[in-house]
């Protein structure tokens, strides 16, 4: 009975902490200039960087350039983005992550090169921001072309009605209630 009573336990709490986040993915489903909104992120970056075709396309990272991804009154996680590498020449650049102006995870330093290739960039952590951001670090020419972000929105933890609640919530006491009184007579 105990490990039936754990297990319940245990999917109860998983499938509470899921509830916290939903995935989200960008893909750029319009052409134009930057800024560029879509599920309610703001994609902000130089003048001529452009959305086209499906992508944030293409932008060359010039050491300081910056590509700001926002979600203004939400936090999110930041999960993955795929990008495409046009031509053999080198870029490279920090991925950061800021909560309320402060940065908060440095997801890593990425150098491009070598060639045309595609590759997801995936984030490897848990933490909650505000802003994501892409900072170029070094710059021998070429540009990058990034499709399909995904994230996942913090919205809390979702409400049970109260008519369910009070079933589910009798139900558990009258549970644990008996298998407390059979341990009682077992004894």
């Amino acid at each position: 009975m105990k490990k039936v009573l754990s297990a319940a336990f245990a999917a109860l709490l998983v499938s509470a902490c899921t509830a916290f986040a939903a995935p989200v993915s960008v893909t750029f489903t319009s052409n134009g200039p930057l800024p560029y909104s879509e599920s309610g992120f703001l994609f902000e970056g130089k003048p001529g960087d452009t959305v086209t075709d499906s992508v944030l396309n293409p932008i060359p990272f010039d050491v300081g350039d910056t590509i700001e991804i926002t979600r203004s009154g939400e936090a999110f996680r930041f999960v993955s983005f795929e990008i495409y590498r046009h031509n053999s020449l080198h870029s490279a650049f920090d991925l950061l992550g800021f909560l309320g102006g402060m940065e908060v995870v440095n997801y890593g330093n990425f150098a491009l090169g070598g060639g045309e290739f595609f590759e997801t960039i995936n984030s490897g952590s848990n933490t909650l921001i505000d802003e994501l951001r892409m900072v170029g670090t070094d710059l021998r020419g070429g540009g990058l072309a990034i499709n399909t972000y995904s994230f996942d929105v913090d919205r809390g933890p979702v409400p049970v009605p109260v008519p369910a609640a009070l079933p589910l919530l009798a139900g558990g006491l009258g549970l644990l209630g008996f298998a407390g009184r059979r341990r009682r007579n077992a004894s």
